[in-house]
C-alpha cells in the first residue's frame, strides 16, 4: 500500500534513534511479525493505536481490526461500527479511541462500547487528523470539506468550521485562538473566532515551502511542532511561551545531521518499502508499527533489549565523613591542654571533638597530639587507631547535573564498588531513546528537561550460570541554550 505518511515515520525514527558518539547509540530491539499466516485482518493497514487495557486497534482496509497479543479478531458484535476502512485513529485525553473511515464517518471507543458521531452526509469526507484543543474540544481535518469540530462532553454535538483552503491533510493548535492548518501548498494560521464560530485565515508560514504538509506533532512539553512535509523534509516550530504569536522555523535535517531526506535506520525498522502507522509507550521500548515490505501489510511488534530497569536506586552521593573525638580527653578538658590531631592523610586539626572528610578510601593512621598550652610541652601519640574508609557499595557513575541541549555530556561508571561480584557488562538507559554499553559512554541530549539516567551493571555468571544485576539512576537537568547576542557594529 502506497502510504504518504512514511516519509514522516522513517525520518521520526531516524531523528529519535539517531546514535552519537563512543558506545552509546540507539536501542537494541527484539522484532516479531504478524503477517496474513498469523491470521491478521486484511492485507491493507492504515493506523494502529492501544487502548488503557492494552488492546491494539489496527485501522485496515476490511474495517477494525482488534490483537490481544495472541489472536487478531473482527467479529464485533455491534451495528454502530461501520465496516468502512478505518484510515485514522486518535486517543484522547480520557482514554478513548477516535476511529476516522474512508467514507467520512467518525466513530468513538469508549474502552466498552463503540458511539457513532452523527455527521451529515454532506459534511462527510475522508478523515485525514483529528487533534484535542486545549479546551478538550476535537477538531476533525477532512480532505476537502473542511474542519469539523467536536463536543464531547455530555452530548455528542458537531460544527463544521468552513476555510478557504480546498485540500486539508493536518491539523494542530498553535495557541488559544490559532490554529496550524497542513494543506497541499504549505503551512497556513488561521484564526478562530469563538463569538462567531468561525476559523479566519490569517497568515502562512513562508519558511516552510508550499508543498504537501502531510503531518503536524506537537511536542510533550508544547515547546515544539514538528511538521512532515511531502519531499521537503521535516520543520520544527519552536514556540515562545511568553508570546503564543511568535516562533522561530528551523528545518530538522540541518539540525539533526541529516543530509538527505531518504536517510533510514537499518531493517527491519526501516525498509526500501513503506513504512507507517505505529505506537509505542512514552520511552519507545515497545510498541508495533506496520510495513508493506512484504508485498502485504504486515505488524511489527519491537522490544527494546535494553529496557528502563523498574527498580532502579537513587545513586547516593560519596561523603567520607568522620567524627573524631577521644573519651579520655573530655575528663581533661578543664586543664590547660590543647588536643590536635594528625589525620594520618597529612591534615592536622585542633579540639576535642573534630570532623573531617577524606578525599579516598583506605587505611588512615589517627593519632592524637596533646599539647600543654603553658609549658608547650607536645606529647605525641597519646592515642592512635587506625581508620578504615570503605566505598559505599552501589552503582555509581560521575557526570554533569546540568547542562544545554546539544551538549556532549560525558558518564563515567568506573566508580561502581561491589566486592561480592565482578562485573561483566555495562548497560546505560539515558531516557531519551539512546543506550550505552560501556563503563565510560557520552549522550547528546537535543531537547530540553528532566532525564532520569540509568546505569545498570551485571556480573559475570556463578557457577551455577546465575547473574546478578544492580541498578543506580539519578536526573539530569538539560536546558535550553541561551541565545547567542551578536554585537551590532554600532556598540561601542
Amino acid at each position: 500500500m502506497n502510504n504518504p505518511s512514511n516519509l514522516f515515520l522513517k525520518l521520526l525514527f531516524a531523528c529519535l534513534l539517531v546514535s552519537f558518539s563512543g558506545e552509546v547509540g540507539s536501542q537494541t530491539f527484539k522484532f516479531d511479525e504478524f503477517g496474513l499466516e498469523e491470521d491478521i485482518c486484511d492485507r491493507y493497514i492504515y493506523s494502529i493505536n492501544q487502548d488503557n487495557n492494552g488492546y491494539l486497534w489496527i485501522g485496515t482496509g476490511a474495517g477494525l481490526c482488534r490483537f490481544d497479543g495472541f489472536d487478531f479478531r473482527d467479529d464485533f458484535l455491534t451495528d454502530s461500527l461501520t465496516k468502512s476502512s478505518v484510515v485514522l485513529s486518535y486517543k484522547d485525553r480520557q482514554g478513548n479511541i477516535w476511529f476516522g473511515h474512508i467514507d467520512g464517518s467518525l466513530t468513538i471507543y469508549d474502552g466498552s462500547d463503540f458511539i457513532p458521531v452523527s455527521i451529515e452526509e454532506s459534511q462527510k469526507n475522508r478523515i485525514n487528523d483529528i487533534i484535542e484543543s486545549d479546551d478538550s474540544l476535537l477538531y476533525i481535518a477532512t480532505q476537502s470539506n473542511g474542519i469539523l469540530r467536536v463536543n464531547a462532553s455530555d452530548q455528542i454535538q458537531t460544527k463544521r468550521l468552513n476555510i478557504d483552503d480546498k485540500l486539508v491533510y493536518s491539523i494542530e493548535q498553535l495557541s488559544e485562538y490559532l490554529f496550524l492548518i497542513g494543506t497541499n501548498n504549505g503551512l497556513k494560521i488561521y484564526r478562530l473566532h469563538k463569538d462567531i464560530d468561525s476559523l479566519s485565515f490569517s497568515s502562512v508560514i513562508e519558511q516552510i515551502p508550499p508543498t504537501k504538509i502531510q503531518s503536524i506533532l506537537k511536542s510533550r512539553d508544547n515547546t515544539k511542532i514538528w511538521i512532515a512535509t511531502e519531499y521537503q523534509g521535516i520543520y520544527i516550530i519552536t514556540l515562545n511561551a511568553k508570546d503564543p504569536g511568535s516562533y522561530q522555523v528551523t528545518k530538522a535535517n540541518a539540525s539533526f545531521g541529516l543530509d538527505g531526506l531518504n536517510i533510514q535506520l537499518p531493517a527491519p525498522f526501516n525498509s526500501p518499502a513503506d513504512d507507517f502507522a505505529y505506537v509505542a509507550d512514552g520511552l519507545f521500548e515497545t510498541g508495533f508499527f506496520s510495513s508493506n515490505r512484504g508485498r502485504t501489510d504486515d505488524i511489527f511488534r519491537f522490544i527494546s533489549m535494553i529496557p528502563r530497569y523498574p527498580d532502579c536506586q537513587l545513586i547516593e552521593k560519596i561523603s567520607y565523613c568522620y567524627e573524631i573525638t577521644e573519651e579520655g580527653a573530655t575528663r581533661l578538658d578543664t586543664l590547660p591542654f590543647i588536643y590536635e590531631w594528625d589525620l594520618g592523610d597529612g591534615t592536622k586539626k585542633r579540639g576535642i571533638k573534630v570532623e573531617h572528610c577524606y578525599e579516598n578510601q583506605g587505611v588512615y593512621m589517627v593519632q592524637l597530639n596533646v599539647i600543654d598550652s603553658l609549658t608547650r610541652e607536645v606529647k605525641y601519640n597519646e592515642a592512635a587507631y587506625p581508620i578504615q574508609v570503605d566505598k559505599v557499595e552501589q552503582v555509581m557513575f560521575n557526570s554533569l547535573d546540568t547542562c544545554y541541549v546539544g551538549d556532549e555530556v560525558k558518564f563515567d561508571g568506573t566508580e561502581t564498588n561491589f566486592t561480592s561480584f565482578e562485573i561483566a557488562e555495562y548497560q546505560w538507559n539515558f531516557n531519551d531513546g539512546n543506550v550505552g554499553v560501556s563503563s565510560k559512554v557520552s549522550n547528546l541530549f537535543l531537547a530540553p528537561g528532566i532525564y532520569n539516567v540509568q546505569l545498570k551493571v551485571i556480573s559475570t555468571p556463578d557457577k551455577d550460570g546465575q547473574t546478578r544485576t544492580e541498578c543506580g539512576c539519578k536526573n539530569i537537568v538539560v536546558l535550553e541554550k541561551p541565545p547567542i547576542s551578536v554585537p551590532s557594529q554600532y556598540d561601542p
